[in-house]
């Protein structure tokens, strides 16, 4: 086992500096921990290949299906996922790029279960191999980061689904890494790859195009001037905006947008969950600390409550607050 996660760097594990910029800064790639990665990722996700399609599955399923015989109407049909009729534009908070690898798949291999789970084992392998990838570049053990990663149980259970969560996922470890060796080597090729997976992980989930700033202060802190860097990211901004432009003048809707609105605005569900959240806390403190009740509370306030991001940073805050008030008790 030493000899697997003793991957990289010398004996005693550590990453020799990058000085030179050369790509003998890394020592060669280790073909037996690849191996394992790959038969680890198929013990653990071959068993789900029977399994039945759920939660979201049917709505990407049957816009691959949709794609297949209108592959430039991507979401020009209609589905009952509410109770009505509705056009899918409406209903779907995802862009298409999921459904449009599944068109391809299932057009070869069939639309059932193990059809299409098989084909999303690759994504999977994908980030378990790019979680490797990346970490022969930040870590001493590039291995061991990569089995943190397979054997988390979130990760089992969107992996054996077919959603967009982790070919998104593997597309954006990709994109870092060749970003993060683009930047060691000092190639613009790579940096331009890097820049086309970012836009195809941004069409593939929208949380994607966050991997635009991310990168870009990355290369901010490396670099004074960095102009490159921003050139080459412009290529997601330009396709990003083209897909919004396309979604407008075929949906009436420009989809981008319209998922970035849906995520800020509160719905009725969203709201009774926030005020029964906001009481519960409200008990908590005050029947905890008495008095205390007002100071934590309306500081967290200042944040969007009902937005999940913001609810984990109130959750986050509150619990901090709680427990250094009961030491300082």
């Amino acid at each position: 086992m030493r000899y697997f996660f003793n991957t990289t760097g010398s004996g005693n594990g550590n990453v020799s500096p990058d000085v030179s910029g050369t790509a003998s800064s890394l020592p060669p790639l280790s073909w037996p921990a690849v191996l394992l990665l790959i038969l680890a990722t198929l013990a653990c996700l071959l068993p789900f290949l029977n399994k039945a399609f759920h939660i979201d599955d049917p709505v990407f399923v049957w816009a691959a299906q949709h794609i297949c015989r209108k592959p430039l109407d991507f979401y020009g049909f209609a589905v009952n996922w509410y109770g009505t009729a509705m056009p899918i534009a409406e209903v779907t908070k995802n862009p298409p790029g999921v459904s449009y690898a599944m068109a391809v798949w299932g057009s070869f291999f069939g639309w059932s279960e193990v059809a299409l789970h098989t084909g999303f084992l690759l994504a999977g392998g994908g980030v378990v191999l790019g979680t490797y990838a990346l970490g022969r570049e930040l870590t001493p053990r590039p291995l061991m980061a990569a089995l943190f990663v397979l054997l988390t149980p979130v990760f089992i259970v969107s992996a054996t689904q077919v959603m967009s969560d982790v070919p998104m996922l593997a597309l954006w470890v990709w994109a870092v890494y060749l970003w993060v060796s683009g930047e060691r080597l000092r190639s613009m090729r790579r940096l331009l790859w890097a820049s086309l997976l970012v836009a195809v992980c941004a069409l593939t989930k929208y949380f994607g195009m966050a991997l635009i700033p991310l990168l870009l202060v990355y290369s901010g802190m490396r670099h004074k001037c960095f102009r490159r860097h921003m050139l080459a990211l412009l290529l997601p901004v330009a396709l990003l905006a083209a897909y919004q432009l396309l979604t407008w003048r075929l949906y009436g809707r420009g989809l981008l947008l319209d998922a970035a609105d849906y995520t800020t605005h509160e719905d009725e569900h969203r709201m009774d969950i926030g005020r029964c959240w906001r009481t519960a806390v409200r008990w908590r403190l005050s029947s905890s600390y008495r008095s205390f009740d007002a100071i934590p509370v309306r500081a967290a306030d200042v944040v969007d409550w009902c937005v999940w991001p913001a609810g984990v940073v109130r959750i986050a805050f509150v619990g901090y607050w709680g427990q250094r008030h009961t030491m300082a008790l």
